[in-house]
């Protein structure tokens, strides 16, 4: 089984100073010509708003790992580990070229979690069988938070 963080979006805060400063430090050739500056850079979208003062990165953070870090592959994949570590790897590169704390990284959507699942010798479609065969004759729910029940407040008691 293996770990997966998909189509995440990162937002900071970034005057037109630092943007420049920015692309010059990574050599980059990007002018701010709009009100939105967007180009790609290893499998990750970048979005520069220079009125609001935002930076967004977008998409795999995993296949961003995969092709700038990993020795191995060197692919924009994400079909394999993808461990904390890893994760914190890419974080710390972040905030290293952008000049900001993790902190100051704020996840600013929802983004995929999931599991990439080995088969091994188990047919694909047998798995997806067995998971739906539990998924409808068993229900955990399952809260971070507890749900908000109102008590009906008509409800007389006797």
């Amino acid at each position: 089984m293996y770990f997966m963080i998909d189509n995440i979006t990162i937002r900071t805060r970034f005057t037109n100073d630092e943007f420049i400063k920015f692309i010059l430090v990574m050599g980059w050739n990007i002018k701010i010509d709009s009100e939105k500056v967007k180009f790609k850079y290893g499998n990750l979208f970048w979005v520069y708003y220079p009125n609001t003062g935002h930076l967004t990165i977008s998409n795999s953070l995993h296949k961003f790992y995969n092709l700038e870090f990993n020795d191995l592959l060197h692919e924009a994949i994400n079909h394999n580990d993808f461990s904390f570590s890893a994760l914190l790897t890419v974080v710390h590169y972040l905030s290293e070229i952008l000049e900001r704390t993790p902190e100051e990284l704020i996840i600013s959507s929802r983004f995929e979690f999931g599991l990439n699942i080995y088969t091994d010798t188990f047919k694909p479609f047998d798995v997806i069988s067995k998971y739906q065969s539990i998924v409808s004759t068993h229900s955990n729910e399952f809260f971070t938070v507890s749900p908000y029940h109102v008590e009906n407040p008509r409800k007389l008691t006797p």
